[in-house]
């Protein structure tokens, strides 16, 4: 036996964007777990990567067409989303972001 669910909407859009940006301080995490600022000198002699953490907000819109032309929008916010880490180049003053 087949089931057939009936669809109360005939389009479904979704639409991400992106807001506020942050980047944080270089942090390096210990062994033990411990988690400390790195410094450039730090990060050379102890042959680290000089990376910073990069978050941004996100909001989340999903935007619901009915058949009888009814819109049905549903936001979500999400702060400070991790996307990843951006390496910092000291020497040249070039930090990737342009």
């Amino acid at each position: 036996m087949m089931t057939y669910f009936k669809c109360d909407f005939l389009q479904t859009v979704y639409k991400i964007s992106f807001g506020q940006i942050y980047l944080s301080k270089p942090m390096m995490t210990e062994s033990d777990g411990e988690t400390a600022s790195l410094f450039p000198k730090a990060a050379r002699l102890r042959n680290l990567t000089y990376s910073a953490p990069l978050y941004v907000d996100v909001s989340k819109r999903v935007i619901k067409k009915g058949h009888d032309g009814e819109e049905v929008t549903e936001t979500q916010d999400f702060t400070k989303v991790f996307i990843g880490k951006v390496s910092l180049d000291l020497d040249n003053f070039n930090f990737g972001i342009h």
